[in-house]
This record gives C-alpha cells, structure tokens and sequence, in this order.
C-alpha cells in the first residue's frame, strides 16, 4: 500500500447502569457498571449446560469475586442473583411484548444505526480507492467461551478501548479523534487496526475485506502457489525420505513432522488457536498420543476445537524406526522427568513428553523451503485439499444434463472428503436425533406422495388403454367401410371405362353403317339384288346398330351415375372417418395430456423425495464434519468454478453470499486451469 486512511474503528463501550444488586454471603451489594455487566451476563446463560460445567462456573465467580473484593471466591450457593435475573426477564419479556409495529420500528432503527456506523467506520482508502473493512468493530466484554474444554471457559473477557489499540494509518493521513494507544505506518500489512486480547493474549485484528482487490489478489495468489506444488509433489517426497535418513536427529525429527504434515494433512501445532484448549498438531505430538502396532501407528489425540482426532497411519520399515526411536526418547524423558519429581525441578511434562521436542513451525518451513521457497506446511494442506476435491469430483460421475440438487449433493460429497482428510471436525448438534426424525417423517411423506401420484397414474392409463380399445373396434369397421367403398368405386370405375369402350365401338359400328347406306344410294354399279333391297339391308343393320348405340349410351349413363354416387359415398364415408378418427384422436389426447401431467407429477414427486434423502444422507453423513473451513481456506475455488462450469451449474450455489464475495477472482481469465482436465 502507498497509503491508507481511515475513521479509526467502533469501540464498542459498557451497556448502561441499572443500579443493580445482588446478595453475596448475606450480604446485599450493589453492583458498578464492570460488576452490574458480570452479572447480568451470567445470569442470561442460566438454564444452558455452561452453567452447569464446574470449571466454567468457578472461573467466572472467582473473576467476579475479585471485581467484587471478596476472598475467598464465591460459590454459586453464595450469591442470589435474584435482582439481576428479574431485570433480564423483564427486559425480555419487554421485548416479546412488544407489538409487530414497534419491533419493525426498533429492527429499522437498529438497521439506520448500522449503517450509519458503516458509512463512518466500514472503510477505508487505500491508494485512494474506497475498500470495505470485513470488520469495523471491537468485541464487546463478556464471558470467555472457549473451544471445547478450554481452561479459561467462564474467565471474564475485557474488552478493548482506545488506549489498548494500533492504528496503522499513513504519515499523512487524518489521525481520527479518540484515546488511540499508538498509530503506526505499516504499509505491507493489510490489517486496519490490532490489539491484544487481554484474557488469552491473542492478537485481534480489523482487516480489509475479503472482497477487496489487495486481499483477492493475495488469495489467488495463494492458492495458485499451493497448486503450483503439485508438480513437485514427488520431489517434496523423496526430500522427506531423504531427511528421515539423515545422520542429524534434529534434521530426521524435522523431516519426521513432515512425513506427518504431507500423509496425515496434519497441522504444524505450535501454531493452535490460543482460544483452544489441549490441542495439538504434528510438532505438539506426545508419547501418549501413539501407538505402535507392527506396521503401523496409530493416533489418538485433540484436535482442533477439542474434537478426538484418530487415524492409523501405515509406514515403510525405515520410517517407522525413526518414529519408534522418537517415541521412545519421549518417553524415556519422561519417566526422566517423574524420577526428577516436578514439584522440585519445575518444567512442564508436556514439553518433556513431545514427540519432535526440538522442531518448531519455523524449522518445518525452512525445510520445506529447500524445495521452494513457497512451500510452507500450510501450502501442504492447501494442496491436498484441493487435489481431493478435483480428484472427487472428476470421478462422481455427474452429467449436464442431472438435476442441480443432484450436482450439489455430489459436491457436498466431494467436499465432505476433503473435511475427512483434512480432520476438520464439529461437534453434532445437540438436536440431531429431532432433526432425524423430521427427515424421517418427511421422507415417508414424500414416499407416499409418490406412491399416490403412481397409483394415480397406474389408473390413467388404463383409461387411457380403455379409450383406445374402445374406439379401435369403431375406427377399424369405419376404415373397413372406406375400403370396400373404394373398392365399388373402383369397379364402378371399371364398369364406366367398359361402357364407354362398347358405346364407341357401337358409334363407330353405327357411322359405318350410315356411310354404306348413303354410298349405295348414290351407287349406279348393276348388282344382283336391286338397290332397293339393298337400301331396305343397309337400313335395317342401320336401325339395329343404332339401338345398340342407344343400348350403350344409356349403360355408360347408368354406369356413370353409379360411379357418382359411389364417389359422392366414398367422401362421406371418408370424412366420417376423418372425423372419427379425430373425436378418438382428440379423447385420447385428452386422457394422453392427463396421463403426462401425472407422469411429469411422479417425476416431480419422486425428485422431491430423493432430493430429501439425499439431504437427509448428506445431513448425517456431515453432523460432525465441518465442510466450511476447507471451502472457505484449503480449496482451490477455481477448481470448484471449473467443475461448476463443466456440469452446468452456477458457482455460486456452492458457497455463501459471504464466500461469492471473497471468491469473485475466480470469473476472471487465466492463462491455465487448475482442473488439471
């Protein structure tokens, strides 16, 4: 960054005083604002299970007693918080009083407020552009929760002021108005404004949104690194396998933690969440997180967020001496250590007890730097996440032309893999057997709902088969009159072209006659008979050809009507069977347009029932498996964005409007895809 200028960020301050008091050993106390605060956040967690974690219940009174000035702490059955909770019931029942119109009132109230802090505190210019802070608030004090069995659940977490935080700004920027502890110039580092948390010692920081060209740009960045290590993968290897066989055990210890990192996806370990309890990674490891079975070794350890992390890891004989020698120098320390006895010597058996008692994170990432100066333990996880989910998805078979519910629960499958290799776990939710049965109830719902649909259209189309049976009987005598009716035509055709034939033989016969008539009237040759013999011959072969002229006149016209008529009966019979066949034609079309509604209903219906028990399926399968962390930290989004793209399917509908934002890079040209296809 060149420069970056900002309104400093919200401190959130102490909610305001209601004079409250409590009773404490008999004794009625009231409270000041940082012990009225206390109380009242205690109270709002009676009736869930932290109340009722001793540990969580004694740190709480011992950081309230010592606000209080009262030694020894208290105990629970010590203090009536009487006062107190009949102030948050009331506060609450407040609330659920209130009517529709006063809590739209307050919900816009409370929106215009947000916003307002938003527009003065949400940004920040860097290099002159407006860019959106992911955070622009500090976190209010309250009681410390923890991950998992954390030691300081039920401690009191003091929020931060002015006093207490940095501002990075730069030299010539506006310094804003308020109490800042200090305000530095730190121009490579994306972060608005830091502090240390004050119970766990943990550094907090405001960043710059991960919507932001700067933070996009760094993110791509990463994960095109974590893939670039693929193609080193079996170099990386053979540099491991080459440490474990080195004559410097603090080089075989490091290469050791390695081997572990690449085949378990394990974390470094000195590098946990100070928000965590006893948790651990690679470089953490004790003795008693291992066994060892004859070719192989076995894990059982904490996680993180305290969640119980077991894997059997098979190794080569070579590597499993270097492990074994380890594991037992560990132990040999301790038992060292027990002889000393601590109470005389101090020292933590933890670090006694650890497995690579000599590597750090830092020592892990130079050797991994042999091979590149980019490859870091955390690159390692990034790339196996990615490869799992690119190599999971390529093989799940899916298809354009698949339903989008299908699509997604193949991908919450893939995802679901890379959670597994990753041990990225959760605890299952305390109401699972309830959800179970919703599921359950709503797929045998669903079951019926496709049973009727096909018992529905199982009847449809036995209508639709007694239609067509019923009209093929009537078709099939209309076709049958049409046939016969082109038959007559035809031969009344024949009879027509028959007498038309006998009616010009006959004329010609006839004209013939006429023509010998009139050449013997005008005949002078002497013949044997007298011209008038003659005359009366040619008249009466005359007269009789004449008739039968007439005879053939009158058949061609019968004839000809009678083809008439049969033509004329042809096109009725013709159209009536036009118009038989389409009245059937058109029931059945009518039956056919039922019977594909209620085909398209089943489909819908059966659709809507697997898209249930695959969620039910995926809901189950994924109850302790967090699939966010690795969507969101360890996968490559251009590889989900490429296989998105190669069934047809939206990006987006894979991750969170939160998650679309961060990713936004991924709809940007590249030189190359990381699908690796």
């Amino acid at each position: 960054m060149k420069s970056l200028k900002h309104n400093g960020i919200y401190v959130i301050h102490p909610p305001e005083t209601h004079g409250l008091a409590i009773r404490a050993r008999g004794r009625e106390l009231t409270l000041n604002a940082l012990q009225e605060e206390m109380a009242v956040a205690w109270v709002k967690k009676l009736g869930t299970p932290y109340v009722d974690d001793p540990v969580f219940a004694k740190n709480f009174l011992a950081d309230f007693s010592k606000e209080l000035g009262i030694k020894p702490p208290l105990k629970l059955e010590e203090v009536d918080f009487t006062p107190v909770l009949r102030f948050v019931e009331k506060d609450r029942q407040r609330k659920k009083n209130m009517t529709k119109e006063e809590k739209k009132a307050d919900l816009e109230r409370r929106k215009a407020e947000r916003d307002r802090m938003k527009q003065l505190y949400g940004y920040a210019t860097v290099d002159g552009e407006a860019m959106e802070l992911a955070n622009y608030m500090t976190e209010p004090s309250g009681i410390f929760m923890g991950r998992g069995q954390h030691p300081l659940r039920g401690r009191w977490k003091h929020g931060a002021l002015e006093k207490d935080i940095i501002l990075n700004l730069d030299r010539s920027a506006p310094r804003p108005k308020g109490d800042w502890g200090e305000i530095t110039w730190a121009p490579d580092c994306m972060w608005i404004a830091r502090w240390t948390d004050k119970l766990t010692g943990n550094g907090k920081y405001i960043w710059l949104h991960d919507s932001t060209p700067i933070k996009q740009e760094r993110e791509e960045a990463k994960f095109d690194k974590a893939l670039k290590m693929e193609a080193k993968r079996e170099e990386i290897r053979a540099h491991i396998m080459d440490g474990l066989h080195s004559n410097d055990p603090k080089r075989r210890e490091v290469a050791a933690a390695c081997y572990l990192i690449d085949r378990l996806s394990l974390r470094v370990g000195d590098e946990k969440d100070p928000d965590e309890a006893d948790t651990v990674g690679a470089t953490t490891l004790r003795a008693e997180h291992l066994a060892f079975k004859k070719d192989s070794v076995q894990f059982d350890f904490l996680g993180k967020d305290s969640v119980p992390w077991h894997k059997e890891l098979e190794m080569p004989v070579d590597v499993y001496t270097v492990f074994k020698e380890l594991h037992d120098r560990a132990v040999e320390r301790v038992d060292s250590f027990k002889a000393r006895g601590s109470s005389k010597t101090g020292g933590d058996p933890k670090k006694a007890a650890q497995v690579f008692s000599r590597v750090r994170s830092t020592d892990v990432n130079k050797f991994l730097g042999e091979i590149d100066p980019d490859l870091t333990a955390k690159v390692f996880r990034t790339l196996r996440a990615t490869v799992t989910i690119r190599d999971e998805l390529g093989n799940s078979g899916i298809r354009r032309s698949d339903m989008d519910f299908i699509k997604r629960t193949a991908f919450k499958r893939a995802n679901l893999e890379v959670a597994r290799v990753m041990n990225h776990t959760k605890q299952a939710p305390k109401g699972w057997a309830a959800t179970a049965k919703r599921y359950e109830s709503r797929i045998k719902a669903a079951e019926e709902r496709v049973a009727k649909a096909k018992k529905q259209l199982d009847e449809k189309k036995r209508r639709l088969a007694d239609v067509k049976r019923k009209q093929a009987p009537g078709l099939a005598r209309a076709e049958e009159l049409v046939t016969r009716q082109k038959q007559l035509v035809e031969k009344y055709k024949d009879s027509v072209s028959r007498w038309r034939e006998r009616r010009d033989k006959a004329k010609v016969a006839w004209d013939n006659a006429r023509d010998d008539r009139q050449r013997t009237r005008v005949s002078n040759r002497k013949r044997k008979r007298t011209k008038k013999e003659r005359l009366e011959e040619v008249g009466d072969r005359v007269d009789n050809l004449k008739l039968r002229l007439d005879k053939a006149e009158e058949g061609l016209v019968k004839a000809r009507e009678r083809y008439e008529k049969s033509k004329a009966a042809l096109e009725k019979k013709v159209a009536a069977l036009a118009s038989s066949k389409q009245k059937s034609a058109e029931q059945i079309g009518r039956v056919e347009k039922i019977v594909n509604t209620i085909k398209e209903r089943v489909k819908r219906a059966d659709a809507a029932r697997q898209k249930l028990q695959d969620d039910y399926h995926i809901a189950k399968d994924t109850r302790t498996w967090n699939l966010g962390t690795s969507l969101k930290s360890y996968i490559h989004p251009r590889v989900v964005y490429d296989w998105c793209r190669k069934v047809d399917m939206d990006w987006r509908s894979v991750y969170s409007k939160t998650l679309q934002r961060k990713f936004t890079w991924v709809e940007q040209p590249r030189s190359a895809s990381p699908l690796g296809q």
